[in-house]
């Protein structure tokens, strides 16, 4: 990827032994943090179908599938919340919906198990719970993902469900005093989902009612649309499509973005790196490199908690982007998930970063 004047950073060994140490100093705060995610929660299932047992149907005489095992977790802004639960930041709330249904207590359950505070989120009963399900095949060498099908509701979200969950987000905010409130829509369509128009406004207005929180976008379809009070984030095919260009034109609309804003601009390029953008500086900090085999799914809300739950413990800018690539890159590394990360895997990847720089 060919990146016009964009400022890239070899491997930096001073850097990366400076985040090293920075990470004792999150373990020894993040407890007391706490962080309020919102946007669009998923239910997020693995079924494991074993081939070797795959019979034939009585019924229809096409082929009775055998499910070994099937398992559950949060997804999509769910993915996000359980990242941090999972870091060890202490208090993580869920601001969103879910349908009142099989899927929708599931989800509840597993945000639960994890500790996360869902008393604001609202349950419907003219909406279906959001659901991925990844079909694993027994390949003889371990389970493959076969394929995925979706469950997403067609509804625009109602002026009434709109205004409860903007007024369940500002209770909560002057109820709790959080650190950080982390913004994630998953849906390509507008106001189908928690991130409407009216939420972005009220995005506007956070920086001003409560300046001393951290406020986070993280969006696919709408990063053009948030305001540049908050750090933006998307990925480079997200940004491209927000202000139809390429790679070549990138830095120079990134600099025009952040010229007057004191929050960054932050795109994640994969295996180059990720771009950040303020006070119309561009830096791009270096990924990690894990090998082949890898899966990308959750990798973008990996590195989202790795960043937040950095900048909200002190960590600077850079530092904080590389915890979050490091993050990322532990998420990547694991197999048919959305990631189970954990401090010592983010030690161990540092450790083998400074390993491969001295070599």
């Amino acid at each position: 990827m060919m990146i016009k004047k964009a400022v890239s950073h070899s491997k930096n060994a001073c850097s990366v032994n400076k985040s090293v140490q920075y990470i004792d100093t999150i373990v020894q705060n993040m407890s007391s943090k706490k962080v309020i995610v919102v946007g669009d929660f998923f239910l997020d299932k693995y079924i494991y179908i074993k081939d070797a047992e795959t019979g034939v149907s009585l019924y229809t005489g096409k082929p009775s599938y055998f499910i070994d095992r099937t398992e559950t977790s949060p997804g999509a802004a769910g993915t996000v919340a359980k990242n941090l639960a999972l870091l060890g930041v202490g208090d993580v709330y869920a601001v969103g919906f879910c349908g009142n249904d099989g899927d929708g207590y599931t989800l509840m359950q597993n945000m639960e198990k994890f500790k996360i505070h869902t008393e604001k989120m609202i349950v419907l009963d003219d909406r279906s719970t959001p659901c991925y399900t990844m079909i694993m095949r027994d390949s003889g060498k371990g389970y493959v993902e076969d394929g995925e099908a979706s469950v997403q509701n067609h509804k625009l979200t109602t002026s009434e469900m709109e205004q409860k969950l903007i007024h369940n987000l500002s209770t909560l905010i002057g109820e709790v005093q959080p650190d950080a409130v982390i913004f994630l829509d998953q849906l390509d369509y507008e106001n189908y989902g928690v991130i409407t128009t009216g939420m972005r406004r009220y995005i506007e207005k956070i920086h001003s009612e409560f300046p001393a929180v951290l406020t986070y976008v993280d969006s696919r379809q709408f990063i053009g649309d948030v305001a540049h009070t908050a750090i933006r984030k998307c990925n480079n095919f997200e940004f491209a499509r927000a202000y139809s260009t390429d790679a070549s034109n990138m830095t120079d609309i990134c600099e025009q973005l952040t010229n007057r804003s004191d929050a960054p601009l932050i795109v994640t390029l994969g295996a180059d790196g990720t771009l950040i953008s303020k006070h119309g500086a561009v830096t791009i900090v270096p990924s990690f490199s894990v090998g082949d085999t890898i899966d990308t799914r959750g990798a973008g809300d990996a590195f989202t908690t790795g960043y937040v739950t950095s900048r909200i413990c002190g960590v600077g800018e850079y530092e904080s982007v590389l915890i979050g690539n490091a993050v990322a890159a532990c998420c990547v590394s694991q197999i048919a998930t959305t990631g189970r990360i954990k401090m010592q895997e983010l030690e161990a990847i540092f450790r083998t970063y400074i390993d491969e720089i001295e070599r």
